[in-house]
């Protein structure tokens, strides 16, 4: 009886852990704005549409709109394609990301904390287009060169929120002259 009981609880156990593996490989997918979507797949964070996202709202305890941050650290790649004209407040605040990220033509403002504590963040690619930078975008990422696709005047208009040091501390790289 003992037998037929472990091997009952271990088969319970075996199933469990495989459908756990399954919903954990599963696409997710929803709205991150009004004509923008978000698909999530093993690993890769996609953001698609037209528009501006949404914003957040943060407290210690919760982000508020993005269906993603359930499992932050489980993003390493971002995928923003073009057709955002936003970045929403932290919206990506918090995530795995390594290496670069690139911010897609057409977007004209980058949110308040929108990728602060995304500590494997070391490079950003910045279109023209953008405007804005908003308070803490990039805090403490650890951000060593910045990619700008426009003039340096354009780099110099360009309004940027308190809690930005690690912009400043970063190479600019003008794309244009």
């Amino acid at each position: 009886m003992k037998k037929i009981m472990s091997l009952i609880i271990s088969a319970v156990i075996l199933i469990s852990s495989l459908s756990m593996a399954v919903y954990a490989a599963s696409p997710v997918s929803g709205k991150c704005g009004d004509n923008l979507t978000y698909t999530y797949s093993d690993g890769t964070l996609t953001i698609s549409g037209t528009g501006p996202m949404y914003n957040t709202e943060y407290n210690a305890e919760s982000y508020i709109n993005y269906g993603w941050v359930e499992n932050p650290l489980e993003i390493d790649t971002l995928i923003l394609h073009e057709g955002m004209t936003t970045i929403g407040a932290y919206a990506f605040s918090s995530l795995n990301i390594s290496g670069e990220v690139t911010i897609p033509e057409g977007v004209t403002s980058i949110g308040l904390g929108a990728f602060s504590h995304s500590m494997g963040i070391t490079s950003v690619s910045i279109p023209a287009t953008v405007t804005n930078i908003g308070t803490a975008a990039f805090y403490d990422c650890p951000l060593t060169d910045i990619y700008y696709g426009g003039t340096p005047e354009q780099w110099n208009s360009i309004t940027f929120g308190e809690e930005n040091n690690n912009i400043y501390d970063a190479e600019v790289h003008v794309t244009s002259t």
